[in-house]
C-alpha cells in the first residue's frame, strides 16, 4: 500500500510539474501574442496617418497646379495685352508723310 501511495505522490508531483510548464508557456505566449497585437495597431495607426498625410499632399498638389494653371493663364493673357500694346503704341508713333504726290509711312515720334 505504501508503494501505491508514492506513485500516486510521484505522479501528482509530476503533473503539478508540466501543469506549471503548461502555465509559464501559456503566459509566455499571450505576452507575445499582446506584444503582437500592439505592433500591429502602431502600424495601422502610422497606416493611418500616412494615409492621411498623402491624402493632404495631394489636396496641396491641386492647390498647387491650380495656382500655376492661374499664373500661367494670366502670363498668357499679359502676353496679349503687351502684344496690342505694342501695336498701339506703334500705331501712335507712325506718322505719315506725304512727298511728291506718294503716301509714305515712317516709324518715328510724332510731336
Amino acid at each position: 500500500m505504501q508503494s501505491h501511495t508514492n506513485e500516486m505522490k510521484e505522479i501528482v508531483i509530476s503533473t503539478d510539474k508540466e501543469s506549471e510548464k503548461v502555465r509559464h508557456e501559456k503566459v509566455v505566449i499571450m505576452s507575445r501574442w499582446k506584444t503582437s497585437i500592439n505592433k500591429v495597431s502602431r502600424k495601422d495607426e502610422m497606416l493611418l496617418r500616412l494615409r492621411e498625410a498623402l491624402k493632404l499632399l495631394r489636396l496641396e498638389s491641386k492647390g498647387v497646379k491650380a495656382i500655376l494653371g492661374g499664373v500661367g493663364s494670366e502670363i498668357e493673357e499679359a502676353k496679349v495685352v503687351s502684344k496690342h500694346k505694342k501695336f498701339i503704341g506703334n500705331l501712335r508713333h507712325q506718322s505719315i508723310c506725304v512727298d511728291s504726290g506718294t503716301t509714305q509711312t515712317t516709324l518715328g515720334i510724332m510731336q
